[in-house]
Protein backbone atom coordinates (compact mmCIF):
# COMPACT_ATOMS: atom_id res chain seq x y z
CA UNK A 1 0.00 0.00 0.00
CA UNK A 2 1.12 3.52 -0.70
CA UNK A 3 3.71 2.42 -3.30
CA UNK A 4 3.71 4.08 -6.70
CA UNK A 5 4.14 1.15 -9.08
CA UNK A 6 4.05 3.36 -12.19
CA UNK A 7 7.00 5.52 -11.15
CA UNK A 8 9.70 6.17 -13.73
CA UNK A 9 13.07 4.71 -12.65
CA UNK A 10 15.49 7.34 -11.36
CA UNK A 11 19.06 7.34 -12.67
CA UNK A 12 21.90 7.73 -10.21
CA UNK A 13 24.59 10.44 -10.56
CA UNK A 14 26.52 8.27 -13.05
CA UNK A 15 23.51 8.04 -15.38
CA UNK A 16 22.80 4.39 -14.59
CA UNK A 17 19.82 2.73 -12.98
CA UNK A 18 20.61 2.06 -9.31
CA UNK A 19 21.02 -1.70 -9.76
CA UNK A 20 23.03 -1.33 -13.00
CA UNK A 21 25.81 1.03 -11.98
CA UNK A 22 28.81 -0.94 -13.18
CA UNK A 23 30.47 -1.67 -16.51
CA UNK A 24 32.16 -4.97 -17.22
CA UNK A 25 34.86 -5.75 -19.77
CA UNK A 26 32.17 -7.32 -21.99
CA UNK A 27 30.29 -3.99 -22.14
CA UNK A 28 33.14 -2.07 -23.78
CA UNK A 29 32.48 -1.22 -27.43
CA UNK A 30 35.27 -2.70 -29.51
CA UNK A 31 34.16 -1.89 -33.06
CA UNK A 32 32.07 0.70 -34.90
CA UNK A 33 31.14 0.49 -38.59
CA UNK A 34 29.01 2.59 -40.97
CA UNK A 35 27.43 1.34 -44.19
CA UNK A 36 28.36 3.07 -47.46
CA UNK A 37 25.40 5.51 -47.32
CA UNK A 38 25.92 6.44 -43.67
CA UNK A 39 22.32 5.48 -42.89
CA UNK A 40 23.29 2.53 -40.68
CA UNK A 41 25.74 2.37 -37.79
CA UNK A 42 26.72 -0.92 -36.15
CA UNK A 43 28.55 -1.28 -32.86
CA UNK A 44 30.00 -4.44 -31.39
CA UNK A 45 31.19 -5.03 -27.85
CA UNK A 46 33.63 -7.44 -26.27
CA UNK A 47 30.70 -9.55 -25.05
CA UNK A 48 29.78 -10.39 -28.66
CA UNK A 49 26.70 -8.17 -28.84
CA UNK A 50 25.96 -6.17 -31.97
CA UNK A 51 23.64 -3.17 -32.05
CA UNK A 52 22.54 -1.58 -35.33
CA UNK A 53 21.26 1.99 -35.42
CA UNK A 54 19.37 3.50 -38.35
CA UNK A 55 19.25 7.22 -39.02
CA UNK A 56 15.77 8.70 -39.03
CA UNK A 57 14.86 10.91 -41.97
CA UNK A 58 15.03 14.62 -41.29
CA UNK A 59 11.75 16.48 -41.32
CA UNK A 60 11.42 18.42 -44.56
CA UNK A 61 14.56 16.87 -46.07
CA UNK A 62 14.76 16.15 -49.77
CA UNK A 63 16.30 12.91 -51.02
CA UNK A 64 19.54 13.33 -52.97
CA UNK A 65 19.22 17.10 -52.63
CA UNK A 66 16.60 17.25 -55.38
CA UNK A 67 13.41 19.28 -55.02
CA UNK A 68 10.38 17.37 -56.18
Amino acid sequence: MGEDTDATPTLNHHGFLPDHNYVTEADIISTVEFNHTGELLATGDKGGRVVIFQREPEVGAHTNGLNK
